[in-house]
């Protein structure tokens, strides 16, 4: 990242300070974007979000558009430099609303209301589908749903039985809004943090990108609060100029 790069991102910014532009996967269950997202907004940085579908959002990255990508799948991107971090590994489970199932047990409710499913081409697809046979479940209607949370609402509003992950489930189920069903389906959702690799990043966005993380049960805001408190505060950061004598060479200078 040449110093004349790095002066034309500074340029119009307040304090000469850069904006962080973070990617969200579109569909992605809002729990975990907001945790990303807030707490990158808390260190002090200024942010701009922006949600589209993973290959347009990389697009932007590789274009410097974009500081950050969160998506749910690693990158695999042929000759393109990238940093990925895994933020996340989030159990999935079923769930439904308490209303919708009444004295209806598992796995017979399958049979009696509609199952919502992602799509094959979703990485869980695979586990939900084996864990289904282990159950001996027999569903009377499927429902594909590509949108991650599309599918938690639709769950919450008792359209149906589907899988959730833990951060996205844990508030609703603590105030009896959703029911956990069968345990266990070793399912687990994986999210990560993409930027360009060799690239300068805010250090907010780089304490973000090298600390964050959300816990297998769903992040606590204590444990959220705690991955953030390495990043040095606002009055310490470097300065536009001593970022740019940082990275110009003597030769150069």
């Amino acid at each position: 990242f040449h110093s004349r790069e790095l002066l034309e991102s500074l340029k119009d910014r307040p304090g000469g300070l850069p904006l962080v532009r973070l990617g969200i996967e579109a569909g992605l269950c809002r729990s975990a974007a907001c945790a990303v997202a807030s707490k990158l907004a808390s260190s002090g940085a200024r942010l701009r979000i922006k949600e589209d579908g993973p290959e347009n959002l990389l697009g932007e990255l590789d274009s410097h558009a974009l500081d950050l990508v969160l998506c749910a799948s690693a990158p695999a991107r042929e000759g393109k430099a990238a940093r990925a971090a895994e933020v996340g590994r989030l159990p999935v489970s079923f769930y439904a609303a308490p209303a919708l199932l009444g004295r209806v047990s598992w796995p017979g409710c399958l049979a009696r209301f509609p199952l919502l499913l992602p799509p094959a081409s979703d990485p869980l697809r695979g586990d939900l589908d084996r864990f289904l046979s282990r159950c001996g479940a027999s569903p009377g209607s499927i429902l594909e749903i590509a949108d991650e949370e599309l599918l938690r609402r639709m769950v919450l509003g008792g359209a149906g039985i589907g899988p959730v992950d833990a951060l996205c489930a844990r508030r609703s189920e603590e105030r009896g809004k959703l029911r956990r069903l069968g345990g266990a389906t070793g399912a687990t959702r994986v999210l990560w943090l993409v930027a360009e690799k060799g690239r300068w990043l805010d250090p907010a966005a780089q304490s973000l990108l090298e600390k964050f993380h959300l816990g297998p049960g769903g992040a606590s805001e204590r444990t959220l609060r705690k991955a953030f408190r390495e990043i040095p505060p606002r009055e310490l950061w470097p300065s536009g100029k001593q970022i740019v004598q940082s990275l110009i060479s003597p030769r150069s200078r």
